[in-house]
């Protein structure tokens, strides 16, 4: 056992500072070693111009390869690609994806590579246009009974869209209204539909429907 003591105590010093040159030469290999990996990044767009709207189908995200050293932890959920669009106008237009467009990225972390890095934006005005409500009916009252008028309220509605997509509506339908079966007047509060995802509603997307069912 004393023979063991004195084997480990000799030197001591010598073998301290070994232990601890090794653990530096360690720390610097490992701080040394890095990962390469391609995150897709999510785009954001900012300073959107007043009265502008994209109208085209787009990439949503941008693939971007990123070296970081492996004892590094970055969270690619944060990462976004900011573009700035304030320069854009009616038309086409090509917005770029630099460095300097990804945020968020951890002490350490390079980009090495932004792949298709120019994104096409398609972009109209935006107008405004009042078109009137189609009720939708479906379905038979019950025998010996038939549909009689139908009233809306409010009778029109006012849409906002991309221009060239607004001047294809003239009418916003109601969702459908069953009549089936029915033997008496009726009255229903509906959502109204737009079949055109890039048209909106300005004012409430429902109105009240009175049904007249006579015999």
């Amino acid at each position: 056992m004393n023979l063991l003591r004195k084997l480990f105590l000799r030197n001591l010093g010598l073998k301290l500072t070994s232990i601890f040159l090794a653990f530096l030469l360690w720390t610097q290999i490992e701080g040394q070693q890095r990962v390469v990996r391609t995150v897709p990044v999510l785009l954001e767009f900012v300073n959107m111009p007043t009265g502008l709207e994209i109208v085209n189908d787009y990439m949503r995200e941008v693939n971007v390869r990123l070296s970081r050293p492996l004892s590094a932890r970055m969270d690619e959920r944060q990462l976004a690609a900011v573009i700035d669009l304030r320069d854009c106008q009616p038309g086409s237009n090509i917005v770029r994806v630099t460095e300097g467009s990804i945020r968020n990225l951890s002490s350490g972390v390079e980009i090495e590579g932004i792949e298709q890095n120019r994104i096409r934006l398609d972009m109209e005005r935006t107008r405004r246009k009042t078109v009137k409500i189609e009720p939708i009916i479906v379905g038979q009252p019950a025998e010996g009974f038939e549909l009689g008028s139908t009233r809306v309220n409010p009778s029109e509605v006012l849409v906002s869209g991309p221009e060239t997509r607004l001047d294809l509506v003239t009418a916003a339908d109601t969702q459908p209204i069953d009549v089936g079966g029915k033997t008496e007047s009726f009255s229903q509060n509906v959502h109204l539909d737009l079949e055109d995802p890039r048209l909106r509603f300005e004012s409430a997307d429902t109105v009240d429907v009175f049904v007249v069912v006579e015999e």
